[in-house]
């Protein structure tokens, strides 16, 4: 069973690493979807870092700070489209 965690984020760069951490040591088989609204913060380069150790690390990066709701569309069709069979999410 494929699982996908999708977080949505914006300036979390002080934050993504240790989430990040967690869930792998909770759920080590996990795949986790990163989309970035474009933070000023670095964000994105964060988790471009990570993504250099942890092969079930993705990140989308978007233009504009688009909202949560696209996020999690754009998280689900990422999910549906390469055959996740489960996804979490915050719960927003």
């Amino acid at each position: 069973m494929k699982l996908l965690v999708i977080i949505p984020t914006f300036n979390e760069a002080d934050n993504i690493t240790n989430l990040i951490e967690n869930i792998l040591f909770y759920v080590p088989d996990a795949a986790i979807l990163v989309i970035d609204d474009s933070s000023p913060d670095g964000t994105a380069e964060t988790v471009e870092k990570l993504k250099t150790k942890l092969s079930n690390l993705y990140l989308i990066k978007r233009d504009s700070k688009a909202g949560i709701a696209s996020a999690y569309i754009e998280g689900f069709r990422y999910g549906i489209k390469n055959n996740f069979d489960v996804f979490f999410t915050d719960g927003c």
